[in-house]
């Protein structure tokens, strides 16, 4: 039996062999007719193979890109947003310089405004939630050099609030329009006198009836004529009246306004 098997296994192996070798020889001999099988029988696995492996490849490649470029393009928004609104304090002091020279007073104590010296840069860390335009929590205090009294103000030079509280790292603002402040302003046209009143969001004044003020002018800050308050917005007129009563419009906006300033 042994005998017997052994010669078994032995005509296995050369029947293999043969085999091997005829699949050579005829590969050899016909390949140009079996490469043409062969290719239109591979071609499309490994085009298949080839796709999904590059789409696994591709999707950690640009899952790391996306997230890269958005914190770059958060960054550099924020960057845009400081540079744009530096450049519209900017543009506010070169037309405030204009209306001074206008009125032949640029030389006028220009030594003690400020303008030309860098700013403070502040952001509003929270807002009095209990009364609508009331006051804000901003980003810098006693370490920072802000001082109780300082007016703070945001782009295009925009007076906001004055700083009642001041704390180590941060501050309290008081706005200009909290209800029932009242702030005195200046007219850009004629250099009226307004008491403003706060009424959330915007002022009240109230004038001697054919005083000329007109809609659209600009008001700035009495007590610093280089710092708006606000622009006209209407003119209620009733000659039956012996007063008239002026809406004014601030330019602090709570879902627009980012970013704060101070200017010793």
């Amino acid at each position: 039996m042994t005998y017997l098997s052994g010669r078994t296994n032995k005509k296995r192996v050369y029947t293999k062999y043969a085999l091997y070798i005829s699949v050579f020889l005829i590969v050899v001999f016909f390949w140009p007719f079996v490469q043409k099988h062969i290719y239109a029988f591979l071609e499309p696995a490994v085009i298949r193979v080839g796709v999904s492996k590059n789409s696994l490849l591709v999707f950690p490649e640009f899952f790391n890109t996306y997230v890269t470029s958005h914190k770059k393009l958060v960054a550099e928004q924020k960057q845009l947003q400081a540079t744009i609104e530096t450049l519209h304090n900017k543009v506010a002091e070169q037309d405030m310089l204009l209306r001074e020279s206008s009125l032949y007073d640029t030389l006028i104590d220009a030594s003690s405004t400020g303008i030309g010296n860098k700013p403070i840069l502040m952001y509003p860390l929270m807002q009095d939630i209990t009364s609508m335009y009331s006051s804000i929590v901003l980003s810098k205090g006693f370490k920072d050099g802000i001082i109780v009294g300082d007016t703070v103000y945001v782009s295009g030079r925009q007076a906001v609030c004055t700083i009642e509280e001041v704390y180590n790292s941060t501050s309290r603002c008081r706005l200009f329009t909290s209800a029932n402040v009242t702030t005195e302003g200046v007219t850009s046209s004629s250099s009226i006198t307004l008491s403003l009143v706060g009424r959330g969001g915007h002022f009240l004044a109230n004038i001697v009836r054919d005083t000329p003020v007109t809609e659209g002018e600009t008001v700035y800050l009495r007590s610093n004529p280089k710092i708006k308050l606000g622009k006209v917005q209407s003119v209620l007129q009733n000659d039956q009246d012996t007063s008239w009563h002026v809406f004014v419009e601030s330019g602090y906006s709570p879902v627009t306004s980012s970013i704060f300033y101070v200017q010793h």
